[in-house]
């Protein structure tokens, strides 16, 4: 049996405020964030930071009283970082968990 593994997944997406502002200048501003996710595989980990980008995504446009978004759909950039000096303060999971939100919801509201 494989041993998880400590994937740091990263994804890219529109802020709702981000959204708004590329909306009515053209502009293309994104934000990021990060998840560490305990997987058998990169494979493994990219496909839970997926489900786990979209619920955020989704949560953080219910909470701006916006339309629901679909991260999946909007296709935006997601990678797994080849180094470790990044993702310190990067909330933990195993796959099928979804991390705290709250911090993150503030944040990018």
């Amino acid at each position: 049996m494989t041993m998880p593994q400590s994937f740091l997944f990263s994804f890219g997406f529109e802020s709702p405020e981000e959204r708004r502002s590329n909306e009515r200048s053209g502009t293309d501003f994104e934000s990021s964030w990060s998840v560490r996710i305990a997987a058998n595989s990169g494979e493994e980990a990219i496909d839970w930071g997926r489900q786990v980008a979209e619920t955020f995504v989704r949560r953080l446009y219910q909470n701006a009283g916006m339309p629901d978004r679909s991260w999946i759909a909007d296709g935006f950039a997601h990678w797994i970082e080849e180094s470790e000096d990044h993702g310190e303060d990067a909330p933990s999971v195993t796959v099928g968990e979804m991390p705290n939100f709250d911090w993150a919801l503030k944040r990018f509201a």
